[in-house]
């Protein structure tokens, strides 16, 4: 397949993880699997159980019941995006079970979401009363262009099949001016290039795109985008995450979890791995 940055097809091979060769462009420098998985696979690996039951590197192995974890890191990314975009309209792409909308919502915004899975957006608006959410694809989304006062995206570009696409969708929905937060992997980082093939972000068929600071900057911007700050921010998990991440491949797995399950204290932690990009969509 053509690098979706620069249109080129020349790669070269840096390992393989499981079954998926990941490669670089020689081009522009992006990482990504060599072929995007088949929408049957994408389908079958997104089921309900992504976000309960899963006891290896991808999905959650409870996601409901890292509600504390989560919402703490959202609402350390929320308070940062105040200091670009106060208030007005907010739509958090990839919203899963909507606990960012509902920090946003109590810091002032008016929360919009959206989430492929159906599992995630019914979840929200039985659970926390949140209304103006679609399933379904970004770029079959019935709000209005130039809509948004800000839009979010965490930890969701690396799961796309086509972020040219996606990003040119966020771009469409956003006000001139408005404002653009992404939390994305970083695999220009020192965790990650001392890790290789082992840093655990690299699980396909759950990430597919992996990004660093010059490449993140390139799809940006050739949607539209100019880029105000990138940083790091650390993030909250919980024990029984922690423990499913450290002891998947473990024959005490599910003693493991079965402890640290009744554990709820978040537990901070910054790899200095990820980017925290606040980009301005251009008038």
């Amino acid at each position: 397949m053509d690098c979706p940055l620069c249109n080129q097809n020349d790669t070269s091979a840096l390992f393989t993880v499981g079954e998926y060769p990941i490669v670089k462009c020689r081009s522009c420098g992006l990482v990504r699997v060599h072929e995007i998985p088949g929408p049957d696979v994408l389908e079958r690996h997104y089921s309900d159980e992504y976000y309960a039951g899963r006891t290896d590197d991808t999905g959650y192995y409870d996601y409901e019941a890292e509600r504390k974890a989560l919402a703490k890191g959202f609402r350390n990314r929320l308070q940062r995006l105040k200091g670009y975009a106060p208030s007005g309209r907010l739509l958090d792409v990839g919203c899963a079970l909507g606990f960012l909308l509902a920090e946003a919502q109590q810091l002032g915004w008016k929360p919009y979401g959206i989430d492929r899975a159906a599992y995630g957006i019914n979840w929200a608006r039985q659970n926390l009363g949140i209304e103006n959410l679609f399933a379904g694809r970004i770029a079959d989304a019935p709000f209005p262009r130039a809509s948004f006062d800000a839009v979010t995206m965490i930890d969701v570009l690396e799961h796309v099949t086509d972020p040219v696409k996606e990003i040119t969708s966020i771009a469409r929905l956003t006000k001139p001016g408005g404002i653009f937060m992404l939390d994305i992997w970083d695999i220009g980082s020192t965790t990650a290039k001392l890790a290789g093939p082992h840093w655990p972000i690299i699980c396909p068929p759950d990430h597919l795109f992996y990004f660093d600071k010059k490449t993140i900057a390139m799809l940006l911007e050739m949607c539209g985008f100019s880029i105000l700050s990138i940083s790091r921010m650390g993030r909250h998990i919980s024990p029984a995450t922690l423990a499913t991440k450290i002891s998947h491949t473990s024959p005490l797995k599910n003693k493991v979890l079965g402890i640290t399950r009744k554990l709820t204290m978040p537990i901070p932690i910054n790899l200095y791995d990820n980017m925290i990009v606040v980009s301005r969509r251009e008038v």
